[in-house]
């Protein structure tokens, strides 16, 4: 249901249809001129319909290893969105595991992540792998039509010019940034680390991300 909103999208443009939708009356004037005015066929016409993008950033750096659980089995479920949905990973720095969720099982899919993202389990430079993602990928795969979700707690050791700059140019690009931090859902947190209160600005919903019932809450906002 989470990711259900993400399948497809209804456009503002028109399709030609056989029989469903409403019927094309300008197509079906210009057919009849053929046959002295008599309208002998119908025509109809229908919404397209796309792929929304969803783009996934997720911390997999050691302050984040005891949600790792929780949060693995969430990516991997992205594989159902299609080829509209991009999953990157990021400690120190980024790492694009796309291809290995949408073409692998969660068990195999796992085991090469592991193997394949560089420092697992270690440091968080947030600013630089937003840096990275914004230079080699923003181009290509953010715009308004994009909502960009993070999946982080936002300890971050790195400079912090840098990620303020790279979060404003991701919330600039853009429709949409969610930032979900499986520590949010405790009454008594306070974004106190820099990097999450340098962050926060830039982010369109601050949700926890620590239970179903937590992620069922980012379902009903993607919807809306």
């Amino acid at each position: 249901r989470i990711l259900k909103p993400f399948r497809v999208q209804v456009s503002r443009r028109s399709k030609r249809s056989k029989r469903d939708g409403a019927l094309d009356f300008a197509q079906v004037i210009r057919n009849s001129l053929k046959t002295g005015g008599i309208p002998v066929e119908l025509f109809y016409t229908q919404k397209k319909k796309r792929l929304k993008r969803l783009v996934v950033l997720a911390d997999v750096s050691g302050s984040m290893d005891r949600y790792v659980r929780f949060v693995m089995p969430f990516m991997l479920g992205f594989r159902g969105v299609g080829s509209r949905a991009e999953v990157f990973v990021f400690s120190t720095s980024l790492t694009s595991i796309t291809f290995i969720v949408r073409h692998l099982s969660i068990e195999k899919a796992l085991e090469r992540v592991s193997q394949e993202v560089p420092e697992w389990s270690g440091g968080t430079r947030i600013g630089y792998s937003l840096h990275q993602f914004n230079q080699l990928y923003g181009r290509n795969l953010v715009n308004q039509r994009t909502v960009v979700v993070i999946l982080s707690d936002g300890w971050d050791l790195g400079g912090k010019q840098l990620l303020r700059r790279e979060m404003e140019t991701l919330a600039r690009n853009a429709n949409c940034v969610i930032w979900l931090n499986p520590l949010a859902g405790d009454p008594d947190y306070e974004p106190a680390c820099q990097g999450m209160h340098i962050a926060l600005p830039y982010v369109d919903y601050f949700l926890p991300a620590d239970s179903l019932r937590s992620l069922k809450r980012v379902g009903r906002l993607i919807s809306r």
